[in-house]
């Protein structure tokens, strides 16, 4: 019944984010490991690639690798552009890892493996919710240790869940934490 309740206000809080959680399986685990150093390394060794390859493209290191907590030993890479730019950097982002997975009009994203880490690189329109609700939560998190605290440990708990239940875990965490930053503005 909680589940369902749950659910219901996921879907009207954040209708697009709750229906693609439906795309992610429920017979595959999630696998949270301690805090990792070469994640963090590798997660900056990839931006600062990006960065000296594909000058004037601003790009973000968030995530757990970013942050250094447990995670699932991946990698979230988010590259700002306006789209009217995206035939500026595409080609030198393609020349460093190869065709993206995903091309749509707010967005183009990568998904490949780096040092046995999972890698998502977005390349998209800050104002896309691809990469706003991202971007805005790596932010609350980035400047409030109890918070990035609390995140840790819903990770912690959801060790063992299926792909699909830990996105709605995340989804409610993150739809909390912008709701409650909203009305302390």
């Amino acid at each position: 019944m909680i589940n369902l309740k749950r659910n219901i206000k996921l879907f009207f809080q954040s209708p697009i984010e709750f229906l693609w959680s439906y795309t992610y399986p429920t017979d595959k685990k999630i696998k949270i490991f301690p805090y990792d150093p070469d994640v963090n390394k590798t997660g900056k060794n990839l931006k600062n690639l990006i960065s000296k390859n594909i000058p004037g493209l601003t790009v973000y290191l968030i995530g757990s690798a970013a942050f250094k907590i447990s995670g699932q030993r991946d990698i979230d890479l988010i590259a700002l552009s306006d789209p009217k730019h995206f035939p500026k950097y595409l080609p030198g982002l393609v020349r460093l890892f190869g065709n993206a997975d995903k091309t749509r009009k707010e967005f183009v994203e990568w998904h490949f493996t780096k040092n046995g880490c999972e890698i998502e690189l977005i390349l998209g329109d800050p104002n896309s919710r691809v990469c706003r609700g991202p971007l805005k939560s790596f932010n609350i998190l980035s400047s409030n240790k109890s918070l990035l605290k609390e995140y840790e440990q819903i990770k912690l708990k959801s060790n063992g869940l299926s792909m699909r239940e830990y996105k709605r875990v995340r989804l409610e965490f993150f739809n909390r934490i912008i709701r409650e930053n909203k009305e302390t503005k």
